[in-house]
């Protein structure tokens, strides 16, 4: 919820009002017209956008009155979850990863799946 309005799209559906709707009660946090500071930067990209702090209280009370309205697949894609990593079996790095996980989570928390894949794709 901390992102530019632009961003609502890629938020559960039930959370993209909190940020469009003129009627939110934390349409504040997401101003449309807001100042730029370009001072010492090279590019615009570079710039800070001045935004306003978000409050966080405000913001999980009105968050927490939508998540029954959640989608299942939304709060799958909200969960904290395990990094997996993928590394072609060629690749000389993937032994180095493979090992150096092995040594410091050791074998229970270790997993290995070699799958064939098929390339062609026609």
């Amino acid at each position: 919820m901390g992102v530019n309005m632009d961003s609502a799209h890629a938020l559960p559906r039930a959370y993209r009002a909190l940020m469009t709707s003129v009627d939110s009660d934390i349409i504040d946090f997401y101003p449309t017209d807001f100042e730029v500071d370009e001072e010492g930067k090279r590019f615009a990209w570079q710039a800070i956008s001045k935004l306003p702090f978000i409050d966080e209280e405000r913001l999980l009370f009105q968050t927490r009155k939508l998540e029954g309205k959640i989608e299942d697949d939304e709060a799958t894609r909200n969960m904290t979850k395990v990094d997996c990593l993928f590394v072609r079996s060629s690749n000389k790095l993937g032994s180095q990863f493979f090992s150096h996980h092995k040594a410091h989570l050791g074998e229970k928390q270790t997993e290995e799946v070699i799958e064939t894949v098929n390339t062609s794709m026609r």
